[in-house]
């Protein structure tokens, strides 16, 4: 189960990994279109559109999963190259395009993120948890990664944290900290971006964990249960860059459309105001 919202172009991409399929829908949840690709479209599990319309998607071979790429249709153009200097992605867990149409990999193979421009030329790849002993990062658990603004952000699942890096690589900073109360990561899977808000999926506490670009803490919504708003070890979280978000759980196979709480919004704003004005940032 995977979901994408296209900004650009007004429609929501429902990827159905059981039945091998992708689903087309407009932002109010009418079936639009539906294709799949047979030996080109196995398992699918991430999904992107680039600016041009054209769908990328991150699917499972028997050699591994592999990103193809097919045009607004639905019919096959290519599979794209993961290929490095350094040998092959071995593991994708997730995909993302910047705003140039520059394709990022997240390979938990070799626990480093890969990057190639537009047109399929390798840029350069950089390593997660590069401090951590080699034998602890085998031991660790990634979930998926976002690119928004020239930021690169990771949900680093196992440490209960996500980091943060620029375009080129360099580390900023983390946002959020291991644990089991408010304002804590058990166990993130998944982030999206709007604007200054940054939301970290936690799928052990069954809440969306909302910071600031600082990491600062503003406020969270959701929890474990079965009604609407409610959710059950989610996995998936996308922001249609209007004031809502995408929560898709594997349970129930259900996608719920939630907006982010005005209290939340406000407290993002808030804590904007505060670093642009100079004034103090204080948390209550």
């Amino acid at each position: 189960l995977a979901v994408h919202v296209d900004r650009v172009f007004g429609e929501v991409l429902v990827a159905d990994t059981g039945h091998g399929r992708i689903v087309i829908l407009d932002e109010a949840g009418t079936y639009k279109f539906e294709f799949s690709g047979d030996e080109h479209l196995a398992s699918p599990s991430g999904l992107l559109v680039d600016s041009q319309g054209r769908i990328y998607v991150l699917g499972s071979t028997i050699d591994g999963r592999v990103v193809r790429v097919f045009d607004f249709d639905g019919v096959f153009l290519e599979t794209r190259s993961t290929d490095t200097p350094d040998g092959p992605c071995r593991k994708i867990t997730s995909i993302a395009l910047d705003e140039a149409d520059n394709l990022y990999v997240l390979d938990d193979g070799s626990f480093r993120v890969c990057t190639w421009d537009r047109e399929g030329r390798f840029r350069h790849s950089f390593d997660l948890m590069s401090e951590m002993d080699p034998d602890e990062r085998q031991k660790q658990v990634v979930g998926s990664l976002e690119v928004i603004a020239d930021r690169v952000y990771v949900a680093l699942s196992s440490l209960g944290t996500v980091a943060v890096y620029d375009g080129s690589g360099n580390h900023v900073r983390h946002i959020g900290y291991r644990g089991n109360s408010a304002g804590e990561l058990n166990f993130p899977v998944d982030v999206a971006v709007q604007d200054d808000l940054v939301m970290v999926l936690d799928k052990h506490r069954f809440t969306v964990v909302c910071f600031d670009q600082g990491g600062r803490f503003v406020g969270e919504f959701g929890g474990k249960g079965q009604s609407p708003g409610w959710f059950y070890h989610p996995t998936m979280l996308e922001a249609d860059g209007q004031g809502q978000v995408y929560v898709g759980q594997i349970f129930q196979n259900k996608i719920q459309v939630c907006r982010i709480p005005d209290f939340i919004v406000n407290g993002v704003n808030a804590s904007s105001w505060a670093q642009e004005s100079g004034k103090p940032d204080v948390q209550s």
